[in-house]
Formats: C-alpha cells, structure tokens, sequence
C-alpha cells in the first residue's frame, strides 16, 4: 500500500510525510474515522513510507527491500494487532493475533479498506464476539521489546483499537515511553471508544469523508465510469470508497433516475404516481434503498450549498436542476433541515428492516405536505 494507492486524503498523507523527512515524527499516532474514509490504508503506507530505503518526495519506492515486504505485511519490524475471536484450543494456542494473523494478512491485502463486517464474515465465527485481549497486547509489547530487525522503526499498529477496553491499560507505560524508533499506529471509529488515558498520548488524526473530486477522478480512472455516473456514484456513498465498490458490485451505482422520479412525483402531487413510485423503490434490494438516502441527502446537501452560497455554482444535472426549483426550493432552511431528518430517520428504519413500501410511502406523503404548506 502506497500513498498513492490512498483515495484522497492529501492533506494527510503531506502530515504524515512531513514528520519522517523531518526526523519529527509523533511516537503514537490515533487514526480516527469510518473504515470506508481510509484511516487503516493511511497508516499502511505511513508504515511502509516510515521503513522504505529509497524514499521520494511524496512516496515509498514500492520496489526496496522493505517496501516489499510490507507490500505482504511480512514486514519483521511490522507488529500487528487485530480483533478476533475465542477458540476452544485457546489455553493450547500462543494468542488470537498468531492464530489468525495470516488471513488478517490476506484479507487486508484483499481489500485495504478492510472493515470490521468483513472481518467478521471472513473469519466465520458463528455469531461469535470479537475483541482484543490482554495477551494481545502482552504479546505485543514483548516484540516491541525486541531490537530492530532491518528497519528504521519499529511499528505496532492496532486496527479496531476500539475494542481493547479496559486491557487498553496494559499498554499505557510503553504509549508514554516506547523505546527508540518506536511507532506507535492505533485506528479506531472515534475516539470514544478508546480510554482517555490512551487518546492522550496519541497524535490524532482524524480521516474524515473522501472529498467527492477524488472519489470522482479515482472511480472513472479505476472504472470504466462517465463522468455523471462516478459523479452520481460518489454523492451517493458520500465519501465511503467501501460504499463505492459495494454499490459498483451490486450494480446499483446510479440512484439519479429513481430520485428524479421522486421528484417528479412530488412536483405532480399525484398519488397514484407516489403509489407507483413506492411500488417500484419497494421492489428493490435494502442496500439500493439504503443507496436512494445516501443519494438524496447527498443532492440536498449539494442544493444547500449552492443555493446558498456566494458562488451559487449548481453541481447537479439539468433535470435535477429544474425539478428542484419545482418542488425542494419552495422550502425555507428550517424545512430542508426538517426534510433531512426525516431522511435520515427512514434510512434507519430501511437498515433495521421496516417495511419499505410504507416507509418511502409516509417519506413522500409528508414531503409533499411540506412543499404545499
């Protein structure tokens, strides 16, 4: 993993550089953000940039010696610590991370947005809970006690550092005081989920949503995409490249036809055709129903700005546009903030399996209301 493998980001990516070309590197470093946002293909190729021999200006080689081997997360100066989960030859086996560490490794090359429901579903452990353990993290400091193999630093990164709970206190003294040329890479959701104790002697780098551009130019670069369809794509994952290859898998890449019906039915105050249209959208799969929200609230946020912003520039198509002005720009800023919630309200209800016929049903009705109010 490159930092040019890294979807967006580039304001980090120049921090992270910007600390080893300046021997000025943080020795812990908390990457915070949703797995789709990138925080654990940051710290990889932070990783791989820290320890490569031939460094450029803004990347790793990719072909030295190290490079490579962290290219495979062989790396002997690379530590890894992952969630997993209890087996009953556990008392016989050394710990989780060594029973396990192999299909981490390749499943994380598999997908380097690896999240944690993927995990979980290549792991198969029948419902089971996982976590990080105590002797995860004993285990963890004791290689870090070793002398450096081959590499500048040595590099203990800790994906789902969220889920050490209380055994997150066995690393404390070592967070505060590592050993020399010691890196420190923690990757969590948020920091909530961490003890403060631990958020307090980290660095924090907070990844948030990959900024449309990027996601736009890497779709249709990666893709064979138009520019309206990795546009559309992208509003609708907002910023989630997980999101993005799920809705390219599925086929499901362009909700802009189903959300310019919508509109249409709104703007015609029909219900028969709002019957119609909550037939239609009430036969597709969830994860197109959960794609329609992601669209349209990321379309209500792109007609917010420009609306309302000094430049006023529309990044919307033609139809969208003149629909728009039909029925959405009636509403004042209170009520597309109220409109919002209720999107947001009934993607929740989608998720956890309401009945989608009337929840797209109820969504139109009250919306329509709204307008004609």
């Amino acid at each position: 993993m490159l930092f040019s493998d890294v979807v967006g980001q580039q304001h980090i990516k120049s921090m992270l550089r910007s600390g080893i070309k300046a021997h000025r590197a943080a020795h812990a470093y908390l990457f915070l953000g949703e797995e789709g946002y990138g925080p654990l293909p940051l710290a990889w190729a932070f990783a791989r940039y820290a320890n490569c021999t031939e460094t450029s200006e803004t990347d790793a080689c990719g072909h030295c010696a190290s490079c490579r081997k962290m290219d495979k997360l062989i790396h002997p100066d690379l530590h890894l610590a992952f969630p997993a989960y209890k087996q009953k030859s556990d008392e016989e086996a050394p710990t989780r991370n060594k029973q396990f560490l192999q299909q981490f490794r390749s499943a994380l090359t598999a997908n380097p947005y690896l999240d944690y429901e993927d995990w979980l579903a290549c792991l198969a452990p029948e419902g089971k809970q996982l976590n990080l353990t105590a002797e995860d993290c004993r285990s963890l400091l004791q290689r870090l006690m070793l002398r450096h193999f081959e590499g500048t630093y040595k590099i203990a990164l800790i994906w789902q550092a969220g889920l050490l709970g209380k055994e997150g206190n066995i690393l404390l003294k070592m967070l505060e005081e590592p050993p020399p040329n010691t890196l420190w890479m923690l990757i969590a959701r948020n920091s909530d989920e961490l003890l403060p104790t631990i958020v307090s002697r980290c660095q924090l780098i907070t990844v948030g949503p990959i900024a449309e551009e990027d996601l736009v130019q890497v779709l249709r670069a990666r893709h064979t995409l138009s520019e309206d369809q990795a546009r559309h794509l992208a509003r609708a994952c907002e910023g989630n490249w997980n999101d993005a290859q799920r809705l390219l898998q599925q086929q499901i890449s362009d909700m802009a036809p189903v959300f310019v019906e919508w509109l249409n039915v709104l703007a015609a105050n029909d219900l028969l055709a709002a019957w119609k249209w909550t037939e239609h959208i009430g036969s597709l799969s969830r994860e197109e129903q959960k794609a329609f929200f992601r669209y349209a609230l990321a379309f209500l946020r792109q007609w917010l700005y420009a609306r309302f912003a000094a430049n006023g520039q529309y990044r919307i198509s033609d139809e969208e546009l003149q629909l728009t002005r039909r029925t959405l720009a009636r509403l004042n800023p209170p009520q597309l903030q109220q409109l919002a919630c209720w999107l947001e309200r009934c993607r929740y209800f989608i998720e956890r399996n309401a009945h989608a016929r009337l929840v797209f049903l109820n969504l139109t009705l009250r919306t329509r209301s709204l307008i004609a109010a």
